[in-house]
């Protein structure tokens, strides 16, 4: 009996939950409270931005840009890809429009460089050298160690530019295009050989319900 009575229930809260989550915004009202949130958002996020090359707003899109230094490159990413031939760019997006707006990669007319060429310059010797360097030490010491530890230090170099890799890839705007619904933003960066990069260049992105190309004269 009870499993009768609670099992509909249970189910028609989900359905509900679901619903509630999922659906897109529709009415007046929900445009305005979405609205409302993303400008609390971008007011805030502003306040923690106010370090970045480029900050302009065009048709109710905001752009931010900021170049990436080496020693801020080290603290994001763990390692320093500038050193390495890539220069990172964070772009700060507000969509303050009730009107989807998209970015493809055709949009940037500086060439992008994949996050898999990337991250393959992460420690690329690091296990290398420490089977190198590691397994006479420990071999000198107790050769048990020397073929339990030097296997394990190579597993955890290993382990750690996966997870790096796996870092840049998710907070990249790769060659892909993204759309960003009404009145939300993203933070992303994109990835320029340092042969190739400009301090001035131009990113635009498509506002999809007007049909509209909105340009932005980039700085960094």
């Amino acid at each position: 009996m009870i499993r009768r009575i609670v099992f509909p229930v249970f189910a028609f809260m989900l359905l509900l939950y679901a619903s509630c989550v999922h659906s897109p915004p529709k009415t007046n009202l929900q445009l305005k409270e979405l609205k409302e949130v993303a400008a609390a958002h971008q007011a805030h996020e502003i306040e923690g931005t106010s370090d970045c090359d480029y900050n302009e707003t065009v048709g109710g899109v905001t752009l931010q840009a900021r170049k990436i230094n080496q020693r801020e490159c080290k603290r994001i990413f763990g390692h320093n890809l500038i050193h390495q031939g890539s220069q990172p760019i964070q772009l700060f997006i507000y969509n303050n429009t009730p009107d989807t707006v998209v970015w493809r990669p055709s949009y940037l007319d500086l060439p992008l460089e994949s996050t898999k060429k990337v991250s393959k310059g992460l420690s690329r010797n690091a296990p290398v050298w420490a089977a190198a360097i590691g397994f006479p030490i420990y071999w000198l010491i107790n050769p048990y160690w020397g073929i339990i530890a030097v296997p394990l230090t190579i597993y955890i170099f290993s382990r750690k530019k996966k997870k790096k890799a796996k870092m840049i890839h998710h907070n990249a705007l790769n060659n892909e295009t993204v759309s960003l619904p009404p009145y939300t933003r993203t933070n992303k960066f994109i990835f320029v050989k340092r042969s190739n990069f400009r301090r001035d260049f131009e990113i635009k992105l498509f506002n999809e319900d007007k049909k509209k190309l909105l340009r932005f004269e980039v700085e960094c």
